[in-house]
């Protein structure tokens, strides 16, 4: 199902890195507010086969970034988002992928609160 969805970044996913040792961006995650289960993750790499996918993630945001500082733990802020792209359920868990497009919103977003969760509550959602 194609969606757009919005939310504050609140942490990068990082995969590796390419020939020329830069780190390669597999997306991030955002949320919606500070309840439990209102994140999901944006995996930017993911492009389903006949899907438009465009080739970089400095291609996707608007304005163009690569998204290194989209989230700092020392301000407490993050990049308020709205991503355009396609749900799926990948490993149990909710992700947007086929992205085609990423709003910046704000870039000073204010992270929501830290909530405990325990490993009994994410086995009960992942299976």
């Amino acid at each position: 199902q194609d969606v757009n969805v919005t939310g504050t970044v609140t942490a990068l996913v990082i995969g590796g890195l390419n020939a020329y040792y830069q780190t390669i961006d597999n997306g991030f995650y955002i949320q919606s507010n500070a309840s439990k289960w209102s994140g999901l993750k944006v995996d930017t790499n993911y492009c389903s086969e006949g899907a438009v996918c465009p080739g970089s993630i400095s291609e996707m945001t608007n304005p163009s970034t690569d998204m290194t500082s989209s989230v700092s733990i020392s301000t407490g802020t993050g990049y308020l988002v709205r991503v355009y792209g396609t749900v799926y359920e990948i490993n149990g868990s909710t992700t947007i992928g086929d992205v085609s497009q990423i709003d910046i919103l704000d870039t000073a977003a204010t992270l929501p609160d830290a909530l405990e969760v325990t490993a009994r509550e994410v086995g009960n959602v992942t299976g």
